[in-house]
């Protein structure tokens, strides 16, 4: 069954990019693979697009038939610019075939990989946010009209940004797959789609598919100069592959945490195994970077950039434009970054061609407004809500960051990219290009002086302000950037260089306000949603500055192999962290490879298992009964706890409602501790009182139709205190320790 599900999926997704590729063909126009790498992605952005909006104006419940038209819809509007441009498409293909079947060649090859490596690690529980993600997914699964309703909050709408899920569960509906077993598929094919994203990437900016494969190398299968430390320092066998998304944090001496920003990376992400909302939005990034790419290797200024032809710019425009916009949804931060990428990026493109600055505003201005505003308002019907509760909760504002980050510290996060902007400036020193050689001094300079402060590098490493070193080098680049005679791409890369710097300087010194203000934990979340684009954009700019440095020192053979060797000293330094990572997941690994996500469920308890989440063979066979027995989406009430807890799993696995999930996250995500504290407490309540009126009263104010005893609740609460509920309503499931009683009629 798993073979035939892996399959399954792969061959919808394949035919959805091939569905979509006239139209993303006509979208970009100047790439070399003209949009192939990318198109997967549009075509799902695309047809989750149409089934959304139906629902959410509530024209068409999302199902299978909804996600069925989003794709014909897709279908028709590429069969019409398929016959277009029939021309010039098949004309690609004919001469493009072998790219074009190693491209497909290379995502199958990846979505292989990927699929040994979350066989690793498949369990959903509440080891980690897997629990929350299949939460949602589930919710989402099982929602007809948007938005959806929050399975850990009963009554309430999600507020979180889960736009996302909705794009796997849109894939769900046509690839059906049992749910657990869907949830570890879906997560291998989301690296997947954004390893070939990255190849797209690398090959759209050099024209050469050595650079696509480095690209896809560089972003996915490195990770940052911790774990080179570690396995230098002789912790290859106690490799913490945790720490690696933890090198910023400082403590002090008696452990109290000072400063916890999370620095996460592609291959941490995998390692960690979450379908979280910055996962599912990976390709749709790396897909929105290549569009802006496209757009900045453009000859003509306003739409025009977009286009020759009226029906090609309106194309062009609609993909750009949903990509962006998908963004807000799925994780809120990525989009006015990338929006703002792409302003810059159009900016300069106008800023760069001839003609009186009047006009070149006069075409800049609209197209940039019209993009901002159509990204934002095509998906008005998730982002106005979602505003309007984010401000109702009195979320945002802007705080001062108490404690910096240590240069030494920063540079073991991003080192590994930084050393080619690095190099591509000591380059330039030596004046234009078809100037004097560079002399050998300026790399070994800066390669000893990296070297020495990577080495040195940890908690006590004190050497100096991250932000002065930051804006040094965003006033360099921007001296280049600048400077008369840049070719597109390096443009286009500089922007994202300038762009990553920028950030990792706001970083420094502000912070998004949320529930965890005042206490080391303030920055926490502005710095992990930021500098996983610091990571992504160092990454893309990398690969184009090997690529400049490896064309600029043709004329110097010694010069060139000494920039090779630093280079791949760098790269396979970056590889330490993957090899020590996986080595970890393996020998910890015991059993057979499953991607079934609750296989584990059906195994006895290990005598190791936290006792806090000891998974119950009994409870998954009561949500199953659930499932297949009770229509609807009842509110059940169960156990309640905070995060990394098994409370909640009859939420979790049958997508039913309870009075609240978990609880810390969900005062997170509403931006308070009232409202689920208040419910954690009468769900205590509930359980432990004798007072029938008590506890019907509690039971109509949240609408509770059934109450679930299992064996946690067993454990947890007095036997008087679960009795009651007998008396209160109509047992319709018993076995074992499970007591399902319906309730509130």
């Amino acid at each position: 069954m798993t073979l035939g599900a892996i399959v399954y999926l792969w061959l919808v997704t394949t035919l959805l990019g091939l569905v979509a590729f006239p139209l993303v063909f006509t979208a970009a126009g100047r790439l070399r693979d003209r949009g192939w790498a990318i198109s997967k992605v549009i075509a799902l952005v695309l047809v989750t697009y149409v089934s959304w909006l139906l629902s959410s104006l509530k024209v068409m419940p999302f199902g299978p038939a909804s996600v069925g038209l989003g794709a014909g819809l897709v279908a028709l509007a590429s069969a019409f610019f398929a016959w277009r441009n029939r021309a010039e498409l098949f004309a690609f293909l004919r001469g493009n075939r072998r790219l074009l079947f190693g491209l497909e060649g290379f995502f199958l090859a990846a979505f292989a990989v990927f699929l040994l490596i979350v066989a690793l690690n498949p369990d959903i529980n509440p080891d980690s946010e897997r629990f929350m993600d299949y939460a949602l997914l589930n919710g989402i699964d099982r929602t007809d009209y948007f938005p959806p309703t929050d399975p850990w909050l009963s009554g309430r709408t999600m507020n979180y940004y889960y736009y996302g899920y909705i794009m796997m569960a849109a894939l769900h509906k046509l690839a059906v797959i049992p749910l657990p077993l869907f949830f570890n598929l879906a997560l291998a094919l989301v690296y997947a789609l954004f390893t070939l994203t990255c190849f797209g990437m690398g090959l759209n900016l050099t024209g050469r598919a050595a650079y696509g494969w480095l690209a896809a190398f560089a972003l996915m299968f490195i990770g940052n100069l911790d774990g080179f430390l570690q396995i230098v320092r002789g912790k290859f066998y106690a490799f913490d592959f945790f720490h690696g998304a933890r090198v910023l944090v400082q403590e002090a001496a008696d452990g109290k945490i000072l400063d916890y920003p999370i620095n996460e990376f592609p291959f941490f992400s995998l390692m960690w195994g979450d379908l979280h909302a910055y996962v599912i939005a990976y390709p749709v990034n790396l897909a929105i970077l290549n569009l802006i790419l496209n757009l900045s290797l453009a000859a003509a200024r306003g739409a025009r950039a977009l286009g020759e032809r009226l029906p090609e710019r309106i194309g062009a425009g609609a993909v750009l434009v949903l990509a962006l916009g998908a963004l807000f949804g799925t994780n809120t931060w990525d989009f006015p970054i990338y929006l703002a990428v792409a302003v810059v990026a159009l900016a300069l493109l106008h800023w760069k061609t001839e003609g009186p600055l009047a006009l070149k505003l006069l075409d800049f201005l609209p197209l940039a407004a019209l993009l901002a505003a159509l990204s934002f308002f095509l998906y008005a019907p998730f982002n106005l809500p979602f505003l309007k509760e984010q401000a109702a909760q009195g979320r945002g504002g802007i705080g001062i960051v108490s404690l910096r980050s240590p240069i030494g510290l920063f540079l073991s996060a991003f080192g590994v990219y930084l050393v080619f902007p690095a190099a591509f400036l000591l380059a330039r020193l030596r004046g234009p290009e078809a100037g004097r050689k560079t002399l050998p001094w300026p790399f070994l300079l800066f390669l000893a002086v990296t070297v020495a402060v990577v080495a040195a590098s940890g908690p006590a490493a004190l050497i100096g302000e991250t932000y002065i070193f930051l804006v040094l080098f965003f006033l360099l680049l921007a001296l280049v950037l600048l400077s008369p005679g840049r070719e597109p791409a390096e443009i286009f890369s500089l922007v994202l260089a300038l762009s990553a710097l920028f950030l990792a300087v706001v970083c420094e010194f502000f912070f998004l306000r949320d529930h965890y203000q005042g206490s080391g934990y303030e920055r926490m979340n502005t710095v992990f949603k930021i500098y996983i684009h610091v990571w992504l954009f160092l990454g893309v700019a990398a690969v184009y500055f090997i690529f400049h440095l490896n064309r600029r020192l043709e004329d110097s053979i010694g010069l060139r192999r000494l920039f090779r060797a630093v280079a791949a000293a760098f790269l396979i330094a970056g590889f330490f962290y993957t090899f020590g990572a996986l080595s970890s997941r393996i020998r910890g690994k015991s059993g057979p490879l499953t991607l079934d996500g609750t296989a584990f469920i059906q195994k006895p308890v290990p005598s190791y298992q936290k006792e806090e989440w000891r998974w119950d063979l009994d409870d998954w066979e009561a949500a199953n009964w659930m499932i297949a027995n009770i229509p609807g989406r009842p509110v059940v009430l169960e156990a309640t706890e905070n995060a990394y807890h098994w409370a909640s799993r009859v939420a979790t696995f049958t997508g039913f409602p309870t009075l609240v999930g978990w609880v810390n996250h969900e005062s997170g995500w509403r931006n308070s501790w009232r409202e689920p504290q208040e419910r954690d407490k009468d769900a205590k309540t509930l359980y432990t009182t004798t007072d029938q009126n008590l506890a019907l009263y509690l039971i109509r104010k949240y609408g509770i139709e059934y109450v679930y005893i299992g064996a946690l609740e067993r454990a947890r609460f007095p036997e008087e205190g679960l009795d009651k509920f007998a008396g209160m309503g109509r047992t319709v499931y018993r076995r074992g320790p499970v007591e399902i009683v319906r309730v509130g009629q």
